[in-house]
Order: C-alpha cells, then sequence, then structure tokens
C-alpha cells in the first residue's frame, strides 16, 4: 500500500470518527433536552408535555441514524480503498448509496432501544 492510499484512509477514517461522535452528542442533549422538558410544566397539561417528548423523540431518532447512514456510507469508500477500487482523495459517496443499505440503517439496534427505551419510561412515568 502506497503513502498516498495511507493518507487517503486515515483522512475517510477521520470523517468516520466525526460522525460516530455524533451519534453520542446526540443521545447527550437528548437526555439534556427531556431533563428541561420535564423541568417545565409546559402550562400544567400532560398532553402538551406529551407531545413534545414525543416530537423530540422521533427528531433526535431521525437525526441519529441519519449519520450512522452516513457513517456506514463512509465505511462502504473505506473498503472500497482498501479493495483498490477508488482512485485517491475521491470522498463522493454518491456511488454507495441504495435503498437496502439505507432502510438496513434505520433498522440499527444502536439507536432504536436507546430512544424507545427512554420514550416508554418518560411516557409510563408520565401517566403513573
Amino acid at each position: 500500500m502506497n503513502k498516498n492510499t495511507v493518507k487517503y484512509l486515515e483522512m475517510i477514517q477521520t470523517v468516520i470518527n466525526r460522525l460516530a461522535s455524533n451519534s453520542f452528542q446526540f443521545k447527550g442533549w437528548f437526555i439534556t433536552l427531556i431533563v428541561a422538558v420535564n423541568i417545565f410544566d409546559l402550562n400544567q397539561a400532560p398532553f402538551n408535555k406529551i407531545y413534545v417528548i414525543i416530537l423530540t423523540t422521533t427528531i433526535f431518532l431521525f437525526m441519529d441514524v441519519y449519520y450512522l447512514y452516513l457513517e456506514r456510507l463512509y465505511r462502504e469508500l473505506y473498503n472500497a480503498v482498501l479493495l483498490g477500487k477508488m482512485r485517491d482523495f475521491d470522498m463522493n459517496i454518491n456511488l454507495f448509496k441504495s435503498k437496502r443499505l439505507y432502510f438496513k440503517t434505520y433498522n440499527s439496534i444502536s439507536a432504536y432501544p436507546y430512544y424507545l427505551v427512554l420514550l416508554f419510561i418518560l411516557l409510563w412515568k408520565l401517566f403513573k
């Protein structure tokens, strides 16, 4: 493997690491926002809180899964570079986009359990 390929792989790996850290940040922001929603009363009506909790959970879930999808696309690029299928320093991930990978990402076990379990706990606590 030549020096350019190694640098190219390091560059792709940097992008993958940055995208992977977004998942951790989204989960931290989600917890912070949910705590803030529970601290404020939202006009004393529990249904307003339910809507905010469900909307917040949905938005953060989709953002987290979208960044996971991008991360997987860059992993595909990384693998293509390892196999010698890509020219040096081409960061175009459009070649790897597919509906199969997109929907497979939405079925990821790394996002749904976290958000859905917290949503269930929050709604259960709200109606308790």
